[in-house]
Parts: structure tokens; sequence; C-alpha cells
């Protein structure tokens, strides 16, 4: 399944990209498991887990949504001002 990842504000930073594309090597993946497969790659994402904020084709979803080829998963971390 391959899948679009848009990053925001620190989660950017981390990845050193504003979006990426990856591929799952599975056909049944929800919310959780992608966020400990990007985890996996980038370990300094896992420190936003408690607070980041999830959302799928512009609707945000809890953890035990489950993706399918093609979606657009967004990762926010909390809102922040200035």
């Amino acid at each position: 399944m391959i899948l679009k990842i848009i990053l925001f504000s620190v989660l950017r930073d981390v990845v050193g990209e504003k979006d990426i594309e990856i591929e799952i090597p599975a056909d049944d993946c929800n919310i959780d498991e992608l966020l400990h497969f990007l985890y996996d790659k980038w370990k300094e994402l896992s420190k936003w887990d408690s607070v980041m904020r999830v959302a799928v084709n512009h609707d945000y979803v809890d953890r035990g949504f489950k993706l399918k080829d093609g979606h657009v998963v967004a990762l926010m971390p909390p809102m922040q001002g200035g």
C-alpha cells in the first residue's frame, strides 16, 4: 500500500521533508501501525506520539482507523502560537 504523508511544523524538521510517499509492506494497516513504521525510520518522531494529531484525507481520525492505498495522511504536532 502506498501512502502520502504530509508533515507539519517540528515533524517536518525531524523528517527533513514537507511530505513523503511511503510504501507499507502490508495490505491491512491502521494509524497506530503506520506511526510505529515511521518511528522505526525516524526515531525522534516518537517523542511527539502522545500529542500528535492525525488526519486522513482532511478528516481527523483515531489510532484504529484502517488505511487504504492512496490515502493522504497528515501528521500534526500541537498547535503553537506566537
